[in-house]
């Protein structure tokens, strides 16, 4: 059901999560960290590299360096200048051994991620697809050919994935999309997770700060009224 209100940042009780974990021990994983496999790539003319921190830049790739001793490990990201895939690899910061990696859509997990222990062993697979049988695709037609908004605009158009008040079964797609370009006023749309129907239409007026819990129970009527 449409319901086209003004909204700002409600959703308190909504949270990301991961889905479905399954532990599978036969597979075994080597691959370590070498910064000297960044060495022949440009550094960002806009980020000033540091011995934690470093952003190198290809015609096609922006990848992030970040070492962290608080957490013990390094983190490569890489993205795709024009698209909002792009993927992460998470290595121990002690071995340089590859701990984690997966696939990335606006920077939200997607796809099968894989953990290893700091020997390389293969820990478990966590599915973060399982539990949205629309798929990412699928959104991306559904939202260009019903309402122009191309999720693929890096730029204007953002996209992540909730459980509405914390509850698994309740997947969404939040699709945040600017009304014009350059514009701090918002569109936002929350498609379910399963079946790809709109549940909720508002747009996000910059500065406006009011009624946030009347915003707030407008949309967990909506929200009860789909049940």
């Amino acid at each position: 059901m449409n319901r086209y209100i003004c909204i700002i940042l409600i959703f308190n009780t909504i949270i990301c999560y991961p889905q479905n974990d399954s532990l599978n021990f036969k597979k075994n994983n080597m691959k370590k960290f070498d910064l000297n496999d960044f060495k022949d790539l440009p550094l960002a003319n806009w980020c000033s590299p540091t011995d934690d921190h470093r952003v190198y830049m290809t015609d096609t790739k922006k990848i992030s360096v970040t070492i962290s001793h608080k957490s013990a490990d390094i983190v490569v990201t890489r993205e795709d200048m024009n698209t909002p895939y792009g993927s992460m690899e998470i290595y121990a910061l002690k071995t340089k051994i590859l701990i984690r990696e997966g696939k990335q859509f606006s920077t939200m997990p997607v796809g099968i991620w894989t953990d290893y222990d700091e020997n390389g062993k293969l820990i478990k697979e966590t599915d973060y697809d399982s539990r949205f049988l629309f798929s990412v695709d699928s959104l991306i037609v559904k939202m260009k050919k019903e309402y122009d908004v191309d999720i693929l605009d890096k730029e204007n158009t953002w996209v992540q994935r909730y459980a509405v008040n914390q509850d698994p079964n309740k997947p969404v797609y939040r699709v945040t999309s600017r009304l014009y370009q350059y514009s701090e006023n918002y569109n936002i749309f929350i498609i379910e997770g399963n079946t790809g129907d709109l549940i909720f239409r508002g747009i996000q007026y910059a500065g406006d700060k009011k009624g946030l819990l009347e915003q707030y129970d407008l949309y967990m009527k909506s929200l009860n009224k789909q049940e």
